[in-house]
C-alpha cells in the first residue's frame, strides 16, 4: 500500500497517535520535496517559538481563555473585565506547545488548564484590577486543546485528500520522478498550507499573547 493511502486510512482511524500521523505526513512531504508544508510538520511536532511570525501560525491555534487570579482564601477566581475589547485581547491566546505535548495534557483529563503569566504581566494585571501582585493566569479548556489536536489531524487528511486527487499517490514509500514534478507544480499542492495560516485580523491580537507555559491548576 503506498504512503498516500496508509496516511488516508489513518487519517480518519482515531486509534491512530498525533505523533504517528505527523512522523508518516512528515515523510511524505519530504519525499515529494513540499518544503513549506514540511515546515509546517516541523513546527507542529516540536513547536513554535516567540520568535515566529504570527501569520505563520495556523489560526486555529488562536484559543479564547478566561483571566483567572489566585485568591489566597477561595483559589483560583475568574476576572470581571469590563472592556469588551480589553478583555478579548487579554484572554485571546497563541498556544505554541509542540502537538506531542498538547496531546500529552489532553490525555491527563484535566478539565481546565492554566497558560502562567510572566512576573511582568501580573505586575501589570495587579495595576490593572486593583488586585493586590498576586498569580494571574489564563484558563482555557480541555476541549480548546481538542480542536487544535483535531485540526491538525484534519489539514492532515485534507493534504493527503488533495494530493490522492492530483493522482500523487506513491509506490510504497517511494514517488516517481513525475509525481514529485506534479506535486511542487501543482497550486492546490503547493498552496494548500495557506488554508490553515492566520487571517491579517487575528494576526492584529498579538501584543503579549504568545505564551509557552501551559500547566494544571485545581
Amino acid at each position: 500500500m503506498s504512503l498516500i493511502k496508509e496516511l488516508l486510512i489513518e487519517s480518519v482511524d482515531d486509534t491512530v497517535s498525533i505523533e504517528a500521523l505527523l512522523r508518516k505526513a512528515y515523510l511524505v512531504s519530504n519525499k515529494l520535496d513540499l518544503n513549506d508544508f514540511s515546515e509546517f510538520l516541523k513546527k507542529e511536532m516540536h513547536g513554535y517559538n516567540d520568535n515566529d511570525d504570527i501569520s505563520k501560525i495556523p489560526y486555529y491555534r488562536l484559543v479564547k481563555g478566561t483571566l483567572i487570579v489566585l485568591n489566597p482564601i477561595s483559589g483560583w477566581r475568574p476576572v470581571v473585565i469590563e472592556d469588551k475589547e480589553l478583555e478579548e485581547i487579554i484572554s485571546s491566546r497563541w498556544i505554541m506547545q509542540s502537538a506531542f505535548e498538547l496531546n500529552s495534557l489532553y490525555e491527563s483529563k484535566s478539565e481546565e488548564l492554566s497558560i502562567r503569566l510572566s512576573g511582568e504581566m501580573n505586575q501589570k494585571f495587579s495595576s490593572l484590577t486593583g488586585v493586590p501582585t498576586t498569580q494571574f493566569c489564563i484558563s482555557i479548556s480541555r476541549a480548546s486543546i481538542c480542536h487544535i489536536l483535531n485540526s491538525v489531524k484534519t489539514s492532515i487528511l485534507e493534504w493527503a485528500l488533495t494530493l490522492d486527487k492530483e493522482g500523487i499517490v506513491g509506490d510504497g514509500i517511494d514517488f516517481s520522478f513525475a509525481e514529485i514534478n506534479k506535486a511542487n507544480e501543482s497550486p492546490q499542492v503547493c498552496n494548500y498550507i495557506n488554508n490553515f495560516y492566520s487571517s491579517i485580523e487575528s494576526s492584529q491580537i498579538q501584543q503579549g499573547t504568545k505564551d509557552s507555559d501551559i500547566k494544571f491548576y485545581r
